[in-house]
């Protein structure tokens, strides 16, 4: 017996994914039509993995059609985002962007710096008050620029490490 599924269900993509995927595909990443349909059933405790879903995907993706599991975790994770409170801590950017503004930041520390002990500046050789919160502040910003970029770089990469050493 066919059961309903609503749209946008995690039923709904299975359904929907057995209709495109040919059999022959299903075999080479290891699912089958019954266990899919078993999956789908809401009387069933079984349960479509990550990896699954992400097999199923690419699967799709191969055959020219768009993913029908991103979507629904990418609205999970939106939807579990928002109860939990918000928008993530970070947000990985592009790793040549954030280089772009690291330099730039460094620049601009430089600038600080050269103006700071200037002899003709305002303390003279030594740095006033203002010039060190000035050089405090951009000094802060390019760290929290690098900090960035190291938390984009795991992001990317998620079993880098700090060894030292280039592997």
């Amino acid at each position: 017996m066919t059961r309903l599924h609503l749209p946008g269900s995690p039923g709904a993509a299975i359904h929907n994914a057995l209709a495109l995927l040919p059999a022959a595909v299903l075999d080479a990443i290891g699912l089958t039509a019954d266990t899919l349909y078993a999956i789908a059933n809401p009387r069933q405790r079984i349960k479509l993995g990550l990896i699954e879903s992400a097999k199923l995907d690419a699967a799709l993706i191969a055959l020219g059609h768009a993913p029908l599991f991103l979507p629904l975790y990418t609205e999970q994770r939106h939807m579990t985002l928002t109860q939990l409170g918000g928008e993530p801590q970070h947000t990985p950017a592009d790793l040549r962007d954030r280089l772009t503004a690291a330099v730039s930041a460094l620049g601009d520390l430089a600038d600080e710096i050269t103006g700071a002990k200037c002899p003709g500046g305002d303390g003279g050789a030594a740095i006033t008050l203002a010039e060190a919160k000035a050089l405090l502040t951009q000094a802060e910003r390019l760290q929290t620029i690098l900090t960035h970029l190291r938390r984009d770089v795991h992001a990317k990469c998620p079993s880098a490490t700090n060894t030292g050493s280039r592997q």
